[in-house]
């Protein structure tokens, strides 16, 4: 394969939030709970093919499993909660 690997997908539409991972399971809920343990906020989308390139794509539209995409923002301390109030 030549050129750049492609860019994991945006969460554009809520502000905070970075692409961190394209899997499957097992390696995905591993790597939800890390993000988790450390203090993370995670949310998991189906990803789509959409905006990849040509070579990529017929990998992920013939995988018999989804590809799930794991998204993190960084969530708040106990600290920072009791400061809100």
């Amino acid at each position: 394969m030549t050129g750049d690997a492609p860019s994991l997908p945006v969460a554009q539409e809520i502000e905070g939030w970075e692409a961190r991972f394209i899997g499957q399971d097992p390696r995905l809920s591993e790597v939800v709970e890390m993000y988790r343990e450390i203090g993370y906020e995670v949310r998991v989308e189906e990803f789509s093919s959409s905006g990849c390139d040509s070579c990529c794509k017929p990998c992920f539209d013939d995988a018999p499993v989804p590809h799930l995409v794991v998204y993190t923002r960084q969530g708040t301390t106990a600290e920072e909660e009791d400061d809100l109030f």
